[in-house]
């Protein structure tokens, strides 16, 4: 039985190697924002780097937010 995948990684703007997190397949990459530490201020939410342990902001543009 094939499995169909449901998310895709989203990278870390600084490493680019570590997975921040994880969005939905159809979802618009570019209403994604992520910042890195001296962009802090523009973020809503946080999560941090499993690679290079840098906590990364990100924000989401909701007037373009839609689904393919």
């Amino acid at each position: 039985m094939k499995q169909t995948r449901r998310t895709r990684a989203v990278r870390c703007p600084v490493c680019g190697r570590g997975r921040v997190i994880d969005a939905a397949f159809g979802v618009d990459p570019n209403c994604l924002h992520l910042y890195g530490p001296e962009q802090a201020d523009k973020a809503e939410l946080f999560s941090k780097c499993p690679t290079c342990g840098v906590q990364v902001g990100i924000s989401f543009e909701k007037n373009r937010y839609t689904y393919k």
